[in-house]
Formats: structure tokens, sequence, C-alpha cells
């Protein structure tokens, strides 16, 4: 993950912390099926809870200190994959975080793909997986 906080202000020396910490995830569809409820804990954290519904309306939020603002919202990408977009507006035009979650097709994997978008400079995408739990 530090090719992706890197550019978002993280320090360098804090990676080895970050790539070393367990996530779990926890996804829940909304009962009409046009939203989700992601739930991401680590062993140094309580969970943090992020909602989104896939019409594509966006939603302004605040960062977990309170610090700063962004604009949330998500998106459908086919029957296995759903995207999650955070418009940080406050940095300017152009700057943006995506998570796509897609299964794979064992059926058992998740991957999300974490992808940082900045104005004139290339994409940055990093993979993580995620095994299902029984």
């Amino acid at each position: 993950m530090c090719a992706f906080v890197t550019p978002l202000g993280v320090p360098r020396v804090v990676c080895p912390l970050i790539d070393a910490i367990r996530t779990t995830l926890t996804i829940a569809c909304d009962d009409d099926g046009r939203g989700v409820t992601i739930l991401d804990k680590t062993t140094f954290s309580s969970a943090n809870a992020t909602h989104v519904r896939f019409d594509g309306s966006e939603v302004e939020r605040t960062t977990r200190g309170g610090r700063k603002k962004f604009m949330l919202s998500g998106g459908c990408e086919g029957a296995n994959a759903a995207t999650v977009t955070c418009r940080l507006f406050q940095r300017g035009d152009g700057w943006a975080t995506k998570q796509v979650r897609e299964v794979m097709p064992d059926g058992d994997t998740l991957r999300e793909r974490n992808i940082l978008q900045r104005p004139d400079a290339p994409d940055v995408v990093v993979d993580r997986f995620f095994k299902r739990k029984a």
C-alpha cells in the first residue's frame, strides 16, 4: 500500500507497518440491492464503516479524524464488482481514489483494487486480496 499512501502524504517510514497490518473486511448489501456497507477492521483500530449507494450520487463525508472532507459515491462494475469513489475535492480538481472490489472466479477470493488518480500524474494501482472466511 506504500505506493498508494505516500502520494497522499503518509510518511514512507510508516509503510512497513501499514503493509504488515492485517485487515478484515465485512461486506453487507442493502436489502434493496442498490447499496453496500463495508466494515474494515485492523488489529489496532475500531471498525470503519463505509456506506455507499450504487446510484452514482455523491455524498460529502469527513475523514475519521475530521480534518478533511471528500465526496463519496458508488457504482457497479458488472455482476461481481463494486466501486467506491472518493473525490478528494479539497486537494483540487482531478484528485480521487477508487476501490474496485471484485469477487474472483474461484468464488472465495476478493480482489480490492486501490487506484489513486492525480492530475498530471499516472494512476497508482495497488491490489490487495482477501480470502472468504467460513
